[in-house]
Parts: C-alpha cells; sequence; structure tokens
C-alpha cells in the first residue's frame, strides 16, 4: 500500500469528534482563570468560542499546546455575544498571541490548533459584574482506525 493510499483511501488514525468541552461559570471572579478544555490526548481544536453575560468587561482567552503558552489579548465584551478565538502571529512583537472576535472569521486552515496536550482558559479581567462566563470548544482526539 502507497502512502497515499494509507492516508487518502485507507487511513490508519483520524481525529474521532468528541462532544463539545463547555464552561459555564456563574458569577466569575475577576482575574480567575477558568478551563474549558483540558485535554492530555493528541487533541485537534477545531474551533473557541467565549461569551459574558455582562456589558463591558475585559475578556482574555490563552491556550497553552504542549507547555507552549499562547498569550492573551484583552477585548472588551458585549452581554450575549458570541466570541470566537483567533490565534495569529504578530510579528512586530515576535510571539503569537489569542484574542476574540464577534466576527467569525472563516479562514483557509481546517482547524485552530492540535497538540498532545492542549488546555484552553478563559478569564474576565474587569469587575462590572457577576454575569455567568461561558465558552464552548470544540475539538476531537486522534484514534486508530
Amino acid at each position: 500500500m502507497s502512502g497515499v493510499d494509507r492516508v487518502v483511501g485507507n487511513p490508519q488514525a483520524m481525529f474521532e469528534y468528541q462532544p463539545p468541552a463547555v464552561l459555564n461559570q456563574a458569577a466569575p471572579v475577576n482575574g480567575d482563570w477558568y478551563t474549558i478544555l483540558a485535554a492530555t490526548a493528541l487533541v485537534r481544536v477545531y474551533g473557541v468560542t467565549v461569551n459574558i453575560e455582562d456589558d463591558n468587561e475585559d475578556l482574555e482567552v490563552q491556550i497553552t499546546i504542549d507547555g507552549e503558552l499562547i498569550g492573551a489579548v484583552a477585548v472588551t465584551a458585549t452581554n450575549s455575544t458570541n466570541y470566537f478565538v483567533i490565534i495569529y502571529g504578530d510579528a512586530i512583537a515576535r510571539v503569537d498571541r489569542c484574542t476574540i472576535s464577534a466576527t467569525l472569521y472563516q479562514g483557509y486552515e481546517a482547524f485552530l490548533c492540535e497538540g498532545h496536550n492542549v488546555e484552553v482558559e478563559v478569564r474576565k479581567i474587569t469587575a462590572n459584574g457577576t454575569g455567568n462566563l461561558t465558552g464552548i470548544v470544540l475539538y476531537g482526539v486522534l484514534a486508530e482506525c
């Protein structure tokens, strides 16, 4: 069997979609990180969305992949709005960053990130209310066929 056959026609392994990891944190504490996903298998993250049930709260999302932290950029969020996580490279500071946007960008990549160990966390860094902090991570784990 050729390499192409193994990958296309007869895969030896594939990412199996898992039930979404979710967070619904009542009265989140300002500055505390809340874990949405802490996976220790071979993980592929397809998407992350967060929300706060308060106006004018600054939110941050950080992702740790195999011990490498992708730092957060704070964004002021609006009540009951889905915020989609974006990972990008900051050429000026020469670092990778993680931010959120109310606009869902359909990029060319099929997934957000992957790794052996992946942790996705969210926090608010202002104290304008006590509304729930919510999040969802869509992901799969590598499994043999």
